[in-house]
């Protein structure tokens, strides 16, 4: 008796899973191919926002206990709204010069220093800073140079910027704690401390 129980609900279960199967071919399927193409489209849209470029910066800053100075990366959005006003050069400089220190890093540009123009002309950026620049640099050749190589690595790690030039107030300076304004200033190692 038990085997012949055995039998007829294993008839029974295979009986539902054929008709079962068959029922689920025989439904109609929704027409799926514009539902594929909304699908597609807001997949795209939605990775179209999801990759709005990002701008890459390096900020030169100076390690605070010695006189090195350490290459930290940033990144800005494309779209961000500062960029509509100023350009990526001006962002990085005037972070640079407003940078409020993080863990053992400080900017060596001297505190209270402002950014009151930047132009680029033929791989040269030419920088306007207020005249806190020269008022609050500490009274040494040393600092005066790190923080000049901190805003030229700064700007010179653009494409195209090869060279920066400097202004204090709009007036051209012949120099600072010894160190000659007059010129151009070029990319800089002196302060890495590998070197």
């Amino acid at each position: 008796m038990k085997k012949l129980i055995t039998i007829l609900l294993t008839i029974t279960l295979i009986g539902t899973l054929f008709v079962g199967c068959s029922k689920k071919d025989k439904v109609e399927q929704p027409d799926k191919s514009n539902d594929n193409v909304s699908i597609e489209n807001t997949e795209s849209e939605n990775t179209e926002k999801e990759k709005v470029e990002e701008i890459n910066y390096v900020l030169y800053l100076k390690q605070k206990a010695m006189p090195f100075i350490f290459a930290e990366k940033y990144t800005i959005k494309a779209d961000d709204s500062r960029l509509k006003d100023k350009n990526i050069e001006w962002i990085a400089l005037e972070h640079l010069i407003n940078f409020n220190g993080f863990e053992d890093f400080i900017s060596p540009v001297p505190e209270g220093t402002k950014l009151l123009g930047l132009t680029k002309e033929n791989g040269v950026v030419y920088v306007d800073l207020s005249k806190e620049f020269i008022d609050n640099m500490p009274n040494d050749e040393q600092s005066t140079k790190l923080a000049i190589d901190s805003i030229v690595n700064t700007l010179t790690f653009f494409d195209g910027n090869e060279s920066v030039m400097f202004k204090i107030e709009g007036q051209a300076i012949s120099e600072i704690n010894g160190v000659d304004l007059s010129k151009q200033f070029y990319f800089s190692s002196d302060f890495f401390p590998d070197k």
